[in-house]
């Protein structure tokens, strides 16, 4: 091995290096911030909740789950 061959594999690692050290950056940040809106995703959804109750409606899973129970009965009774 020459002395390109060495200096070429020495620039290979450090480009190598360089990026995967910016990447976990990265990944961290992203992280942080994939936290932040999970939690005020979460904050917004309590809200809503709290929102739907007072104003007597009905969150839609629960209205999905009455209707899917109605259509059972009918589908029953009538087949």
């Amino acid at each position: 091995m020459n002395k390109n061959t060495i200096i070429g594999f020495v620039l290979i690692g450090a480009v190598l290096f360089g990026f995967t050290w910016f990447q976990s950056k990265q990944y961290e940040k992203q992280i942080a911030y994939q936290a932040q809106l999970d939690s005020l995703a979460a904050v917004q959804a309590r809200e809503q909740y709290i929102q739907d109750s007072i104003a007597g409606r009905l969150p839609v899973q629960i209205l999905r789950r009455i209707m899917r129970r109605r259509l059972l009965a009918f589908i029953r009774i009538h087949c």
